[in-house]
């Protein structure tokens, strides 16, 4: 990517004209997959999410939390932050497009639920 800008309001509404096609938006999800997960630097990929994610969508707001492999929200330091744990559309990801329906936001619940209990089940096991 090279212009690392986030668009001015009148270039997405100019863009916002021509909707892109659904291989369009799989062709964009799959370069900004690439570019993510080829920052190693958290305040540089922090400061990369809003020029990615204004290349599909507009927004005024968003949240950004950092999970590790238990399903637990980390804190700035990278540390779990106590009994704080996510699942469905809260782990991430863009939902929506022209035929997806919630599909993807019930599958991150499925598979973020699970690991979140048996994290939680973990932990009341330790209290014991």
């Amino acid at each position: 990517m090279t212009d690392q800008s986030v668009p001015t309001p009148d270039a997405r509404a100019a863009s916002a004209a021509r909707l892109p096609t659904d291989t369009e938006l799989l062709s964009t999800l799959a370069e900004l997959g690439r570019e993510v997960t080829s920052v190693l630097a958290i305040e540089e990929l922090l400061a990369k999410i809003p020029v990615l994610i204004a290349r599909l969508t507009r927004f005024s707001a968003f949240s950004v939390y950092l999970l590790d492999e238990k399903a637990q929200v980390l804190n700035d330091a990278g540390q779990p932050i106590a009994g704080l744990l996510a699942a469905g559309a809260t782990t991430g990801g863009l939902e929506g497009g022209s035929h997806a329906g919630y599909s993807g936001g019930l599958s991150k619940a499925s598979v973020f639920g699970i690991i979140a209990a048996e994290t939680l089940a973990a932990s009341l096991a330790l209290q014991d």
